[in-house]
C-alpha cells in the first residue's frame, strides 16, 4: 500500500480520519475525549494549517493510515478553541479534572521556551492496527526519504507510549529531550 501526498482532504475523508483516530489513537490522550464533531473540527483544522498530509488507502479505497507534519500545533488548539467555543465550554466542563491537569502540565512542565532542533514536525500520524505491520515504517520513510530528506524531522509522544517510543527509536529516532510526561524526539 502506497503512501500518498494530498494537498487537501474532504469531508468524507476527514471523516474517515475521526473514526481511525476514535479507534486506534492512544489512551491518556485529551483529544480520545473529544466528541465526533469536535475531533472533526480538530482535524479539519490540522488540515488546513499542516505543511504535509500523507495518507494510505487499503485496496478498497478506505484510508488506513495517515499523517500531519507541519511548524505550528499551537496555533491548530488556539483556532480550535476560537471555532469552538460552545463545544470547548461543553468538553471542559465534562472533563474538568483533565483539562485542568492538562493546561498546568502546559505551563508548569518547562516545554515553554524549549526550541527543537527540528525542522519539521510530524503533528499527528495514526494508523489503523489491523494494517500496522510496516504501513507506519512506509509513512516514517516516505517522509525521511521523499518529503524532508535533508531536514530534521521531529515529533513528541507520551512517555507512557512504549509501543511509540521503540517504534520511532528502532525508525532512526531518538530522544532529544524529555520533559515530564512527554518525549521530544528527532530524526537522525
Amino acid at each position: 500500500m502506497l503512501v500518498n501526498k494530498v494537498d487537501a482532504l474532504n469531508r468524507e475523508e476527514l471523516l474517515e480520519i475521526v473514526k481511525i483516530h476514535k479507534v486506534y489513537y492512544p489512551s491518556g490522550h485529551m483529544t480520545k475525549l473529544f466528541s465526533d464533531e469536535l475531533l472533526f473540527s480538530y482535524y479539519q483544522l490540522i488540515s488546513d494549517c499542516a505543511q504535509d498530509i500523507l495518507i494510505v488507502k487499503d485496496n478498497g479505497g478506505s484510508i488506513i493510515g495517515f499523517a500531519f507534519l507541519g511548524n505550528s500545533f499551537g496555533a491548530v488548539m488556539k483556532n480550535l478553541i476560537l471555532r469552538n467555543k460552545i463545544r470547548m465550554a461543553f468538553f471542559c466542563a465534562k472533563n474538568f479534572k483533565y483539562v485542568i491537569s492538562f493546561f498546568l502540565d502546559r505551563f508548569g512542565c518547562g516545554s515553554r521556551g524549549f526550541n527543537s532542533s527540528s525542522d519539521v514536525r510530524l503533528i499527528s500520524i495514526v494508523v489503523n492496527t489491523d494494517f500496522r505491520k510496516g504501513i507506519g515504517f512506509n509513512i516514517l520513510e516516505f517522509i525521511k526519504t521523499q518529503l524532508y530528506p535533508n531536514l530534521i524531522v521531529g515529533l513528541s509522544v507520551k512517555t507512557s507510549n512504549i509501543h511509540a517510543v521503540n517504534f520511532y527509536i528502532r525508525n532512526g529516532f531518538f530522544v532529544e529531550k524529555i520533559i515530564r510526561d512527554k518525549i521530544f524526539m528527532v530524526s537522525r
